[in-house]
């Protein structure tokens, strides 16, 4: 008897039509990561069977490192892509898909650990938030700190808005493709890269920020500087 395996129907149901804004909230932590960091995702997935999508961005030079307020930032504007793509196409909040509360808390967290525990507003006044706020003057509710991480916020809102807005024919293009196959290979996003004019990511692009996001920065400001 000939069985027929439809495991592939499962992981992309062609039913869920969420799939289409899915792929837009993907591509946008795509997008993101790329311009930002180098990094092409190696999957975008538009919807699985158990959940919406997810994307690929996992890079293994940058493991163990300590990392920077720059790192900080780049975290928070690629976890606020999603979101930010969502309402870039689709214009009305109401309609955009609740489950990006998760990555909007995530990079709210990671901002204010950064503030709290390793001194991203240095030589502002930092604390640790493991500390009871009892013991501190103040407590987590620091007014000034907070004023602070919420200026920030909103400025790295800012300009996930504008890198997003610049790479809109990309979003729409490649959107629809990844809705309509449920996945795309970061081979297959390149190749969207290279083919949609007038978008500020570009290979050039990529290959600048790739330069720019690595940690050999450091060795090479020391060689110049040997130099000097």
């Amino acid at each position: 008897k000939e069985i027929k395996l439809h495991l592939g129907e499962l992981r992309n149901p062609k039913n869920r039509q969420t799939r289409y804004i899915c792929a837009v909230h993907e591509l946008g932590h795509a997008i993101m990561s790329a311009y930002l960091t180098g990094n092409v995702p190696s999957l975008i997935v538009s919807v699985s069977a158990t959940s919406g999508g997810f994307c690929m961005t996992y890079d293994s030079d940058r493991e163990r490192e300590i990392r920077s307020r720059k790192d900080i930032q780049n975290d928070v504007m690629i976890g606020l892509a999603g979101y930010e793509a969502e309402i870039l196409i689709y214009g009305d909040k109401d309609r955009c898909l609740l489950g990006s509360g998760n990555d909007i808390n995530d990079t709210w967290s990671a901002l204010r650990n950064s503030a709290y525990k390793f001194g991203y507003f240095s030589p502002f006044e930092f604390r640790n938030y493991e500390v009871q706020s009892s013991d501190l003057p103040g407590g987590l509710c620091d007014d000034e700190i907070v004023e602070k991480l919420r200026a920030e916020f909103d400025r790295l809102e800012g300009e996930t808005k504008r890198i997003l807005r610049g790479n809109l024919g990309l979003i729409k293009k490649a959107a629809l493709q990844l809705g309509e196959s449920g996945s795309m290979t970061g081979n297959e996003f390149l190749e969207f890269v290279k083919n949609t004019p007038g978008n500020s990511l570009t290979v050039a692009r990529l290959e600048t920020a790739k330069k720019e996001n690595s940690y050999d920065f450091y060795k090479e400001v020391l060689e110049k500087k040997k130099k000097e």
